[in-house]
């Protein structure tokens, strides 16, 4: 560098310049050619599911070294920040953000019961047909299950049995757990910006929370965290710090300082063993059968999230991260891998449909450039002897009022951490005669000559708020007045289009063609739809849409 002394008036009258020093080198863990390839398959993964962006992971589970780490949407660092750019948009989403997790983190709820000793491997669980109250409020599974054994209870993500099993634990055991598994402090990576996330109930814990703890609400967590979380099963019951720093060099080669991570036991090897092989029943026939590997075993679990909106105080009804976290092979893990899709489209939403096929683009791409030989391919579930199940249920039925189960304090947590993701301010829809409505939108008039088109028109009565669907966003948003259109053409099964980003006009021909009836909440360009688009419906049925106006 170069140091110029100057006097009083900013005349230089001294110089004085030293040589650069050559400096250490720093070692890191991750892998060239693994990175470049997780980031392409994220890239597409992303793509293919009409995606806001996603995070993907690749650790080895048994030293910790991170081998690939990838967020959607990115930034470049070398660049400076430009007009308009925020800076809350520059951070590394895989420790900063911390989000609800979902079913993922059933993995945690039973490993602890079964290290606890309240749960074997062997006990059956009544699931109550797919439904449980919890503090006045119903959840439900995915379809109507009578007694499940623990591993179907995981294989098809029942709520229902993962709530009865976090009862078993108790509080104070489930909380512990919870604490023993890496969350709620930051796991020091060697990365700036980590989260420690949050946990629910330490404080004000109430019966809601043995609702939402053990499958995955209540608790906010980074990627980072429930890949660690998830590589105690594969890291035979212990928990190893994941880390980015291998070594540092010196000018002459030697090794200044060689990373030694935390280790740290969390459940026995026993334990550890059991949930391998329920975990990979999950991929094997379960939930995740889209993460299959070609010549290699695999375990994980999916997970499907309500995404939380602090614009207006509640979970967004459409809004979700979908996750898996797994490892491969089982027998001898040598990678675990965790992908985070954020808000994926509607139909296409469930951690089974948009996170496990990238977990095996990625799985595959990285086991074989490790040059890590295919393992013996498990012959016990044939493909003709697989049950039929969905990709990944909700973790919570839209009637369930999810923000009811959370207090004050988690609703303020929750609204931190999805601050940069808020939804614009919904537009009201005007007071206006369904006859204008229906000029501004080239619709035909109310006494229209077309027999297949009846127009009724909905005032701000009672009769009309008990018709707004509850699941609506709601907010400051006021009485709106509803359009109702039914078609009599169509008759059968049909498959919901996708109306998002499309007009009144737009959406309403749509819906037209298929013979649905639809109803508008505001004004603009659709941002939300029920049913989801994909989903199987029939001539007939109502449909909702909210419109905004994209600025």
């Amino acid at each position: 560098f170069v140091s110029v002394e100057t006097d009083a008036h900013g005349r230089p009258f001294g110089r004085f310049e030293k040589q650069p020093e050559v400096g250490q080198s720093l070692v890191l863990t991750i892998d060239e050619q693994i990175q470049f390839r997780t980031e392409k398959a994220l890239r597409e993964a992303v793509a293919n599911v009409g995606a806001k962006g996603g995070t993907a992971i690749i650790m080895k589970p048994k030293t910790g070294e991170i081998l690939a780490m990838s967020n959607l949407p990115g930034f470049n660092p070398n660049l400076p920040i430009t007009k308009g750019e925020e800076l809350k948009n520059r951070r590394n989403r895989a420790v900063e953000d911390a989000y609800e997790p979902g079913s993922v983190f059933k993995v945690i709820t039973y490993s602890a019961a079964i290290e606890a000793g309240v749960l074997k491997p062997t006990d059956q669980i009544d699931c109550q047909g797919g439904a449980i109250t919890i503090a006045g409020h119903t959840i439900k599974d995915g379809g109507r299950y009578g007694s499940l054994s623990v591993s179907e209870a995981v294989e098809v993500s029942s709520n229902v049995a993962a709530i009865k099993t976090g009862r078993r634990l108790g509080k104070d055991l489930l909380l512990k757990s919870i604490k023993d598994f890496g969350f709620g402090k930051i796991i020091n990576a060697g990365l700036p910006g980590e989260s420690p996330g949050f946990i629910g109930g330490t404080k004000n814990w109430s019966e809601a929370s043995f609702g939402a703890l053990p499958i995955g609400y209540q608790i906010g967590v980074t990627p980072l965290q429930i890949l660690a979380a998830v590589s105690v099963i594969a890291n035979d019951g212990e928990w190893i710090q994941p880390h980015i720093l291998k070594q540092i060099v010196s000018t002459t080669g030697d090794v200044v300082l060689q990373k030694d991570p935390e280790r740290r036991r969390v459940i026995s090897k026993s334990t550890s063993e059991t949930m391998k092989a329920i975990l990979e029943g999950v991929v094997v026939k379960g939930t995740a059968k889209k993460a299959r590997l070609d010549g290699y075993s695999a375990a994980g679990k999916t997970g499907t999230a309500h995404k939380y909106d602090p614009a207006i105080g509640r979970y967004a009804p459409s809004r979700y991260y979908a996750s898996f976290c797994g490892f491969a092979p089982v027998t001898n893990p040598e990678i675990a891998v965790v992908v985070v899709i954020d808000e994926p489209r509607l139909g296409l939403h469930h951690g089974g449909q948009a996170a496990a096929p990238a977990f095996k683009q990625i799985a595959e791409m990285a086991l074989r450039t490790l040059n890590i030989a295919p393992d013996e391919v498990n012959s016990e579930y044939p493909e003709s002897d697989k049950p039929s199940v969905i990709d990944d249920s909700l973790p919570l039925e839209d009637n369930f009022e999810l923000e009811e189960l959370n207090s004050p304090e988690i609703q303020e947590i929750l609204a931190k951490y999805q601050s940069n993701d808020n939804l614009p301010e919904t537009d009201n829809l005007e007071q206006t005669t369904v006859d204008k409505t229906n000029a501004t939108n080239n619709l035909p008039p109310k006494n229209t000559a077309n027999k297949n088109v009846v127009i009724t028109n909905e005032t701000n009565s009672k009769e009309t708020n008990s018709k707004t669907p509850s699941n609506m966003m709601t907010g400051n948003i006021k009485e709106p007045q509803l359009a109702i259109l039914t078609f009599s053409e169509g008759e059968g099964s049909l498959i919901m289009p996708d109306l998002r980003g499309q007009g009144m006009r737009s959406a309403l021909q749509r819906c037209k063609d298929l013979g649905l009836k639809i109803v508008f909440q505001g004004s603009g360009e659709v941002v939300e739809q029920f049913p989801a688009p994909g989903t199987a419906v029939s001539s007939g049925i109502e449909c909702k849409a909210v419109l905004r106006k994209i600025q």
